[in-house]
């Protein structure tokens, strides 16, 4: 077999659809499993074993990593903050709203994740406007769906303009090998990410409202940045309050499976710049931080380091060592956890209320083990060790 063929391992398919874009034959669909997750399916009727896909796919490679841009020695990392009102909007200190700012500027478009309410995903949607930007600002918690994103990326590239894209590491990367080439004008940039959640989990709990959901909030910064984490369903009569979810997705059941097989936990990034929370900041200095929120900026690229240096005038920012930035995703992927398996067949068979209600709240083992526990074995270094005893 000389094609694809995520859907019998799918612990080595992130759903980049690199492979889709690249059939000379068009003969690849992304189709929908059980979990909501997508995952390439080959017409063996029309393939004709070219093995594009294979060369394509960032899994097959054995430089999964691989950016198309010259690297740096090491990340030059930078604490950052934008203005207030920016942040207010933003995850954390607003970098991403800097960084494509430079990018519109320049006549140039930016690539990232927005909500769509009609269809209740989210998706990687293209934009040359203020507006269209201004709906990429913030996580979301969710595996956006890629569309034909890559497909316009190359175009816009190929009529000289510039083009930000933002994405996980797994999308950053499955777009550089779909490109194959550098592109002066292009500028990528990846989250320091957790792992993705089901979109079909996520669909469930948007579509059971009486009335639409006209936007979706997963950081809500009222009660201050380290405090911010609440997904929030955004409608006319009233705003709903949803806590369930994330607490599944933190307990990394509802993750896509190749997120526990992750290959990009580490500081070598498949992009020009990372950003994501500076969480250690106030170890870096107390005196940087506040309610709104302090972003971590690697910049991993001479492209990278160009941009940074256009933009930085306008930021407070203060350039830290590397070690203080490092988050756990940046060391270890994700572990599956035992209940996984029983959680699917719950759901299947009971449906959404029924496993928010069973899985979705923490009790005090919970608690004791990931507010105490957690933080002492982690301090200790134990974590691997602790890891390979269990499996």
């Amino acid at each position: 077999m000389k094609h694809i063929n995520a859907i019998e391992n799918k612990y080595y398919c992130s759903g980049c659809s690199a492979c889709v874009h690249s059939c000379p034959k068009k003969c690849i669909t992304m189709i929908t499993d059980d979990e909501g997750f997508k995952y390439p399916l080959v017409n063996e009727d029309a393939c004709i074993e070219c093995g594009i896909c294979l060369k394509k796919c960032p899994w097959q490679k054995g430089d999964i990593i691989k950016t198309v841009n010259k690297k740096l020695d090491e990340p030059i990392v930078f604490a950052v903050k934008n203005d207030n009102q920016v942040r207010l909007h933003s995850t954390s200190g607003g970098a991403f709203t800097a960084i494509s700012d430079y990018i519109l500027s320049n006549n140039g478009f930016v690539c990232g994740a927005t909500f769509n309410s009609e269809t209740a995903e989210v998706e990687h949607k293209v934009s040359n406007s203020i507006e269209g930007r201004n709906k990429m600002r913030g996580s979301k918690y969710v595996q956006s769906n890629m569309t034909d994103s890559f497909v316009k990326i190359k175009e816009l590239l190929e009529n000289d303009s510039y083009v930000l894209f933002s994405g996980t590491p797994c999308q950053t990367a499955g777009l550089a090998s779909f490109l194959g080439k550098n592109y002066p004008k292009l500028i990528v940039i990846d989250i320091l990410c957790h792992s993705t959640p089901s979109p079909r989990i996520f669909k469930d709990i948007i579509n059971r409202e009486d009335e639409a959901v006209k936007d979706i909030i997963f950081r809500d910064k009222s009660c201050g940045w380290r405090n911010s984490y609440k997904f929030t369903l955004i409608k006319d009569n009233g705003n709903i309050t949803n806590s369930t979810y994330l607490n599944m997705f933190f307990k990394g059941l509802i993750n896509r499976p190749s997120c526990y097989n992750c290959k990009f936990t580490n500081t070598i990034r498949p992009s020009d710049i990372t950003i994501g929370d500076y969480w250690n900041i106030k170890n870096v200095d107390p005196s940087f931080e506040d309610s709104l929120g302090v972003s971590c900026v690697l910049i991993n690229t001479e492209k990278g380091l160009e941009v940074f240096n256009q933009i930085k005038s306008g930021l407070s920012c203060i350039q830290t060592e590397l070690k203080p930035a490092i988050q756990v995703c940046m060391s270890r992927h994700v572990t599956e956890p035992k209940l996984r398996k029983k959680y699917w067949r719950d759901y299947n068979k009971y449906g959404i209320s029924f496993v928010e209600n069973k899985y979705g709240h923490y009790n005090w083992i919970d608690n004791l083990k990931s507010n105490i526990l957690a933080p002492i074995v982690r301090k200790l270094g134990l974590s691997n060790i602790i890891r390979k005893i269990l499996s």
